[in-house]
């Protein structure tokens, strides 16, 4: 059992964790006896028999299980000293390194045009801009690529809400979100994690902020403004100027 963040509980055969001094529990035998536990075919340590037949070991400051497979049995010894067969094998992976890559977050895409349409081709969104996409996507890179057991998580607001899709370059990645509400503001971030729950650098924030209501104001063009001689002045509605850069006024309802 791993008791170390940040993936807890119990490890699974075949499984990893990032914790070295992992509880290694299990049953049988009878109370007053000892289970002797063997780490790839060497004895690393012993538990007393409880009661319920149970027992359990925890390896001791400087005794932790080095980065690597591990494969790991136990015997029982009575009182007389006699030492039974070794039980089934339990095998996992202890990994204590976190991921190296650097995730950068590149860019929050739109593809929402003003009237609701979907665009044919994505705008980026500038960091601390306004989108009215409640599924906007995320673009990124990493330094590197991903090794075994590793995986992109997006971050939003620091909540993990989902895995990155990596492509076929190895270093670039997107991810689709979805259920993003008006006028809220979100900040996203995201790094590399393993399966043995070690977590890489995490990116720098983006944030975009989410607007979907059209605006309340009534807008009026109260005048087109001439100012080139002979006729300066106001133009009248379906009028005509010599001015090929004319000034338009009008007021907002508020």
């Amino acid at each position: 059992e791993d008791d170390k963040p940040y993936i807890e509980g119990p490890v699974v055969n075949g499984g990893s964790t990032n914790d070295n001094q992992p509880t290694i529990s299990g049953t049988g035998g009878n109370s007053g006896e000892k289970v002797v536990i063997y780490d790839n075919g060497v004895k690393i340590g012993e538990a007393d028999v409880n009661p319920d037949g149970s027992w359990s070991f925890t390896p001791g400051l400087g005794k932790e299980l080095n980065d690597g497979p591990h494969h790991v049995e136990a015997t029982n010894v009575d009182a007389a000293g006699n030492e039974s067969a070794k039980s089934n094998p339990f095998e996992f992976t202890v990994d204590t390194q976190a991921p190296t890559q650097a995730t950068t977050i590149e860019g929050v895409y739109d593809n929402v045009a003003a009237d609701g349409s979907v665009l044919a081709t994505a705008e980026k969104i500038g960091n601390g801009g306004y989108t009215n996409d409640t599924t906007p996507q995320l673009r990124g890179t990493l330094s590197d690529g991903l090794n075994a057991g590793e995986k992109v998580v997006i971050l939003r607001d620091g909540a993990v809400i989902g895995e990155a899709t990596v492509d076929g370059t190895g270093t670039g990645w997107s991810f689709d979100d979805a259920g993003l509400a008006d006028g809220k503001t979100y900040i996203y971030t995201a790094r590399v994690e393993d399966q043995a729950g070690n977590r890489g650098g995490v990116s720098s924030d983006y944030l975009v902020h989410v607007d979907t209501s059209e605006p309340s104001q009534t807008v009026v063009i109260t005048t087109v403004w001439d100012d080139v001689a002979p006729g300066i002045g106001d133009v009248a509605n379906n009028g005509t100027t010599n001015d090929s850069q004319p000034e338009l006024r009008g007021t907002l309802s508020s």
